[in-house]
Protein backbone atom coordinates (compact mmCIF):
# COMPACT_ATOMS: atom_id res chain seq x y z
CA UNK A 1 0.00 0.00 0.00
CA UNK A 2 1.02 3.48 -0.93
CA UNK A 3 2.13 5.32 2.32
CA UNK A 4 3.20 9.52 2.06
CA UNK A 5 5.13 10.31 5.05
CA UNK A 6 6.48 14.05 6.30
CA UNK A 7 9.36 13.95 8.19
CA UNK A 8 11.23 17.35 9.66
CA UNK A 9 8.91 18.99 6.54
CA UNK A 10 9.87 16.90 3.67
CA UNK A 11 7.74 14.07 2.78
CA UNK A 12 9.13 10.61 2.02
CA UNK A 13 7.02 8.10 -0.39
CA UNK A 14 7.14 4.60 0.98
CA UNK A 15 5.79 1.06 -0.33
CA UNK A 16 4.79 -1.26 1.91
CA UNK A 17 3.32 -4.60 2.58
CA UNK A 18 2.50 -6.89 5.71
CA UNK A 19 3.13 -10.56 5.00
CA UNK A 20 1.40 -12.90 8.12
CA UNK A 21 3.61 -15.17 10.06
CA UNK A 22 2.29 -18.39 11.95
CA UNK A 23 4.60 -19.33 14.81
CA UNK A 24 2.66 -22.33 16.55
CA UNK A 25 -0.45 -21.13 17.61
CA UNK A 26 0.72 -17.35 17.19
CA UNK A 27 0.12 -15.01 14.34
CA UNK A 28 2.43 -12.46 13.61
CA UNK A 29 2.64 -9.66 11.28
CA UNK A 30 5.92 -8.72 9.27
CA UNK A 31 5.70 -4.96 7.55
CA UNK A 32 7.94 -4.10 4.90
CA UNK A 33 8.87 -0.67 3.30
CA UNK A 34 10.49 0.38 0.21
CA UNK A 35 11.63 4.55 0.54
CA UNK A 36 10.91 5.46 -3.46
CA UNK A 37 11.23 9.06 -2.37
CA UNK A 38 13.68 9.37 -5.60
CA UNK A 39 11.00 7.86 -7.84
CA UNK A 40 8.16 10.10 -7.17
CA UNK A 41 8.23 11.61 -10.55
CA UNK A 42 7.48 8.51 -11.92
CA UNK A 43 5.61 7.78 -9.15
CA UNK A 44 3.04 10.05 -10.05
CA UNK A 45 2.46 8.69 -13.51
CA UNK A 46 0.56 5.59 -11.51
CA UNK A 47 -2.74 7.03 -10.10
CA UNK A 48 -5.18 5.58 -7.94
CA UNK A 49 -6.30 2.11 -7.88
CA UNK A 50 -3.52 1.21 -10.26
CA UNK A 51 -0.73 2.37 -7.66
CA UNK A 52 -2.18 0.47 -5.23
CA UNK A 53 -2.39 -2.83 -7.14
CA UNK A 54 1.38 -2.33 -8.14
CA UNK A 55 2.15 -1.59 -3.72
CA UNK A 56 0.05 -5.04 -3.22
CA UNK A 57 1.93 -6.87 -5.48
CA UNK A 58 5.18 -5.27 -5.50
CA UNK A 59 7.35 -8.35 -5.53
CA UNK A 60 5.18 -10.92 -7.82
CA UNK A 61 4.66 -7.58 -9.77
CA UNK A 62 9.02 -7.40 -10.24
CA UNK A 63 9.35 -11.06 -10.65
CA UNK A 64 6.95 -11.14 -13.71
CA UNK A 65 8.69 -8.01 -14.91
CA UNK A 66 12.43 -9.72 -14.62
CA UNK A 67 10.95 -12.84 -17.03
CA UNK A 68 11.67 -10.09 -19.89
CA UNK A 69 15.12 -10.54 -19.13
CA UNK A 70 17.41 -13.21 -19.15
CA UNK A 71 18.41 -12.61 -15.89
CA UNK A 72 19.93 -15.91 -13.70
CA UNK A 73 18.07 -16.82 -10.58
CA UNK A 74 20.44 -15.61 -8.08
CA UNK A 75 20.31 -11.90 -9.99
CA UNK A 76 17.04 -12.16 -9.89
CA UNK A 77 17.07 -12.31 -6.20
CA UNK A 78 19.66 -9.00 -6.20
CA UNK A 79 17.44 -7.22 -8.04
CA UNK A 80 14.81 -7.83 -5.67
CA UNK A 81 16.92 -7.09 -2.82
CA UNK A 82 18.27 -4.07 -4.32
CA UNK A 83 15.22 -2.42 -5.46
CA UNK A 84 14.15 -2.61 -2.01
CA UNK A 85 16.71 0.00 -0.97
CA UNK A 86 19.61 -2.82 0.51
CA UNK A 87 23.26 -2.00 0.09
CA UNK A 88 25.85 -4.33 -1.78
CA UNK A 89 27.34 -5.03 1.64
CA UNK A 90 23.69 -5.78 2.88
CA UNK A 91 22.92 -7.83 -0.11
CA UNK A 92 25.75 -10.04 0.12
CA UNK A 93 25.75 -10.72 3.72
CA UNK A 94 21.84 -11.79 3.34
CA UNK A 95 23.16 -14.49 0.45
CA UNK A 96 26.34 -14.97 2.12
CA UNK A 97 28.34 -14.21 -0.89
CA UNK A 98 30.89 -11.51 -1.13
CA UNK A 99 30.54 -7.84 -1.98
CA UNK A 100 32.67 -7.94 -4.95
CA UNK A 101 30.63 -10.80 -6.40
CA UNK A 102 27.20 -8.63 -5.41
CA UNK A 103 28.90 -5.46 -7.93
CA UNK A 104 29.97 -8.58 -10.39
CA UNK A 105 25.97 -9.23 -10.65
CA UNK A 106 24.69 -5.55 -10.54
CA UNK A 107 27.14 -4.86 -13.63
CA UNK A 108 25.61 -7.78 -15.64
CA UNK A 109 22.44 -6.98 -14.45
CA UNK A 110 22.49 -3.34 -15.42
CA UNK A 111 23.68 -4.16 -18.88
CA UNK A 112 20.90 -7.16 -19.53
CA UNK A 113 18.26 -4.42 -18.10
CA UNK A 114 19.73 -1.66 -20.07
CA UNK A 115 20.31 0.51 -17.35
CA UNK A 116 23.38 2.82 -15.62
CA UNK A 117 22.40 2.83 -12.07
CA UNK A 118 20.76 0.73 -9.18
CA UNK A 119 18.37 3.71 -8.87
CA UNK A 120 17.20 3.39 -12.94
CA UNK A 121 15.99 -0.04 -11.99
CA UNK A 122 13.16 0.06 -10.64
CA UNK A 123 11.45 2.62 -13.13
CA UNK A 124 12.97 0.54 -16.15
CA UNK A 125 11.02 -2.26 -14.17
CA UNK A 126 8.13 -0.34 -14.13
CA UNK A 127 8.33 0.71 -17.85
CA UNK A 128 8.88 4.36 -16.96
CA UNK A 129 12.34 4.77 -19.40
Amino acid sequence: MPLELKVDDKILYLLFDVFPIKVEKNCFFLCCASDVSNHRPDMKKLVGDNFIKLTKKDVHFIRGKLRNYKLTPRQKEIVLLSITGLSNLEIAERLCISEHTVKDHMKEIFHIIGVRQRSGLFPKLLNFS
